[in-house]
């Protein structure tokens, strides 16, 4: 067992599950969870929801950021939108 009550879990895509996020949550903390397509509902429905925002000029509930990297002869601009609202999430 682990203390989680106040803490913010981050996870990757293999732990986002809603089994797992419902158990971060039930402990009294909050996650931060990448996403991949191999959860084909779950995606369409974040995908669907950033889609369809302004990431210049988001609405209030969406903090973004960007970072440019240059390594190894690449050059990598990585865009990052991150929100706490999951009313377009459905629960399977």
């Amino acid at each position: 067992m682990i203390a989680l009550k106040g803490c913010i879990v981050t996870i990757d895509a293999m732990g986002c599950q809603y089994k797992t996020a419902n158990q971060i949550v039930n402990a009294g903390a909050d996650y931060v969870c990448s996403q991949k397509e191999n959860q084909e509902t779950l995606y369409d429905d974040v995908k669907t929801y950033f889609e369809g925002i302004d990431l210049v000029h988001p609405e209030p509930l969406v903090k973004t950021s960007s970072a440019f990297e240059v390594d190894h002869g690449r050059q990598e601009r990585r865009n990052h939108a991150i929100t706490d609202d999951v009313s377009c999430l459905v629960a399977a």
